[in-house]
């Protein structure tokens, strides 16, 4: 649903104001907050059957990717900003430089998944999530 609601509005809004685009994240991690404490992936047992390890695999992808999903939002509205009908940098400008280093970890861990599912034969030849 969250994922689905960042792509609505980056269909339906050329920009997005800080407010709207930290409260998106703030959804995000609230989310995250409330999953059951044995989903996070530090707390993955190596007891789980692989099955259901993989399916928690794919929820943390679907959560990573809509992290990476907002920051590509973030940084394309800083590139298409027309600095000659605004010589001020745009709002997002500081959000940017803030949520850079979750984004690269959010990319980072999300190599980490599929490298872990890859050992495991979780990523077959039709896998949507690599898609």
């Amino acid at each position: 649903m969250l994922k689905a609601r960042i792509l609505h509005m980056h269909l339906a809004f050329r920009y997005l104001a800080p407010e709207s685009l930290n409260s998106m994240i703030g959804d995000l991690q609230d989310w995250y907050n409330k999953l059951p404490p044995q989903m996070h992936l530090q707390n993955l047992e190596g007891g789980l059957p692989h099955e259901v390890r993989r399916s928690i695999y794919h929820v943390h992808l679907l959560y990573l990717g809509a992290h990476m999903l907002l920051f590509r939002r973030i940084v394309a509205e800083n590139i298409q900003r027309d600095p000659e009908l605004s010589p001020l940098p745009h709002p997002s400008r500081e959000l940017l430089s803030k949520r850079c280093p979750s984004a690269l970890a959010a990319a980072s861990m999300s190599a980490r998944i599929f490298k872990l599912l890859l050992d495991e034969n979780g990523i077959f030849q039709r896998c949507w999530l690599v898609m």
